[in-house]
């Protein structure tokens, strides 16, 4: 039975449908194994699409390793999402490149925010 189709693709205008995947994110000297993560992939050219839920999953052990000190924002930055597919010598599934770009700002944002509550907190 095929799976219900989640929506049309923004690049050629295919059908998306829900796919489950592995990567290994390499983030500074660290490779973590990211098992079952559920995105959306179009049948006429390939284009992935990462859910709120996935893009969570993936900043949340991002942010571990950034409390634990292990890799810094640079790491980041030049972190790499591999499709295990491609480990293996399948054919290499495109993944799309925003997360560190979108990650770095969050990352600011983040930082943002502490220097307000720190200015509020020395007031108060």
């Amino acid at each position: 039975m095929r799976s219900k189709r989640l929506h049309g693709c923004a690049l050629c205008g295919g059908d998306v449908f829900p796919l489950s995947k592995s990567y290994i994110l390499k983030v500074g000297r660290f490779k973590l194994f990211l098992d079952n993560l559920e995105i959306g992939k179009c049948e006429g050219c390939g284009e992935e699409y990462h859910p709120s839920t996935t893009s969570l999953k993936i900043d949340t052990e991002i942010q571990l390793l950034l409390d634990k000190g292990v890799v810094s924002v640079a790491d980041v930055e030049k972190m790499d999402l591999i499709d295990t597919a491609s480990i293996i010598h399948l054919k290499p599934e495109p993944v799309s490149d925003w997360l560190p770009a979108i990650f770095s700002k969050l990352t600011a944002l983040e930082q943002e925010v502490q220097i307000l509550k720190a200015t509020f907190q020395h007031k108060g």
